[in-house]
């Protein structure tokens, strides 16, 4: 009956430990630009002729890196909602990142 105890708990033990150790990654995964370098260099503007989406915008001036910190940016330059969807002849500002 001890050994069987010794067992369970280490089996539970190790079960917390990989559980601890996946939400540690999860959470450096998500905030992966607090521990990196991604530098705004300079912003931009841009005007928009057709209406597009900012994941759009955010393909053809940034890289998989900056992605999301572009988007975030974007939004919070331009005063913008999260919205998906930004109508034509609109003038955005844009950041320039640099990923150290």
């Amino acid at each position: 009956m001890e050994i069987l105890k010794m067992k369970l708990k280490k089996i539970f033990l190790y079960i917390l430990i990989i559980f601890v150790s996946f939400l540690v990654m999860i959470a450096f995964y998500f905030n992966r630009f607090k521990f990196s370098s991604v530098n705004i260099i300079k912003y931009k503007t841009i005007s928009i002729e057709n209406a597009t989406s900012i994941s759009d915008i955010a393909l053809k001036f940034s890289d998989n890196t900056t992605r999301a910190k572009f988007i975030s940016e974007v939004e919070k330059i331009n005063d913008m909602d999260s919205l998906e969807y930004i109508p034509g002849n609109s003038v955005l500002i844009i950041p320039i990142l640099e990923y150290e």
